[in-house]
């Protein structure tokens, strides 16, 4: 069923591997780099526990595809901190 909300993450299967993320958070701008994406079953949360927990990463995840519940789509990136800075 379409809702209001299919739109947020539409486009996330369009980053690729090295495609920046940028982020302002509390006046400090973070950036992190795509690093992979996957297709999850909904309540899959293996590929989520089973991340390095010593890097500074970034999950995004949405339905998909788009307007579904079939899907989960996740994309990884982490924090580039020599491109993090106050702006």
């Amino acid at each position: 069923m379409k809702s209001e909300y299919n739109c947020i993450f539409a486009l996330l299967d369009k980053l690729e591997k090295g495609d920046e993320i940028i982020i302002y958070y509390f006046q400090k701008k973070y950036v992190y780099t795509v690093t992979e994406h996957r297709e999850v079953k909904p309540g899959d949360v293996k590929t989520l526990e089973s991340r390095d927990k010593t890097k500074r990463e970034l999950s995004l995840m949405t339905c998909w595809p788009v307007g579904t519940t079939l899907d989960r789509l996740i994309v990884f990136a982490e924090l580039n901190e020599s491109a993090s800075t106050n702006p």
